[in-house]
């Protein structure tokens, strides 16, 4: 798991616990709720109806450690961090919701960007 953060118009949202960290994410807000963020990071995820799509670049990733008490006992955890950053999409609320116009987007822009690190594996 990955603690993921957007990050909009420099305000950090989040964190959400992610399984994937792709290059572009697509994340939800029901309304302009960002109590309610989420992320579409399965690849059958899919945005509800009620849900306001937001798509965003992987900015960069880290580790970090926690030190701490829990229960009257120390502990030490590391967990790996995303920051993501929103970005300007020509694609519609309704292409949006579509995974295959959102993954031709996807490709579209990595190959277009060239702030992309080739060699990002996450």
């Amino acid at each position: 798991m990955t603690l993921v953060i957007l990050r909009r118009y420099s305000t950090p949202r989040g964190p959400l616990n992610l399984e994937r960290t792709p290059l572009y994410l697509r994340f939800t807000v029901k309304g302009a709720d960002f109590k309610t963020l989420d992320a579409l990071d399965q690849l059958d995820d899919a945005a509800r109806p009620e849900e306001t799509i937001i798509p965003a670049k992987w900015l960069h990733s880290e580790t970090v450690h926690l030190d701490g008490v829990r229960d009257g006992k120390r502990f030490g955890e590391w967990h790996k961090t995303a920051e993501y950053e929103t970005v300007e999409c020509e694609l519609s609320q309704e292409q949006l919701r579509d995974n295959q116009q959102w993954r031709e987007w996807c490709t579209k822009q990595a190959k277009v960007d060239e702030s992309v690190d080739a060699t990002r594996t996450t």
